[in-house]
C-alpha cells in the first residue's frame, strides 16, 4: 500500500518525474501492470475533472461541513 500511495502522490505532483524506477517499485511491492494502469487512470481522471470544474467555475451543491471538534 505504501508503494502505491508514494507512486500516485508523485504522479499527481510531479508527473514528468515518474520513471521506470517508480514502476519497478510498484512491481516489487506486488502490483500488477493492470493495477498500475488503474492507478494512473484514476489520478489522470481526477486531475482532468478538477481542471474542468475549476475552469467552468462550478461550486459544490452542498453546504460545507465542519469536522468534529472544530
Amino acid at each position: 500500500m505504501k508503494a502505491l500511495l508514494k507512486f500516485v502522490a508523485k504522479l499527481n505532483t510531479q508527473p514528468t518525474k515518474v520513471s521506470r524506477r517508480d514502476f519497478n517499485a510498484m512491481h516489487t511491492s506486488g502490483h500488477t501492470d493492470e493495477q498500475i494502469l488503474e492507478a494512473v487512470l484514476i489520478v489522470g481522471l481526477a486531475k482532468y475533472t478538477n481542471v474542468v470544474a475549476f475552469a467552468l467555475g462550478t461550486v459544490p451543491e452542498f453546504d460545507p461541513v465542519s469536522p468534529p471538534g472544530a
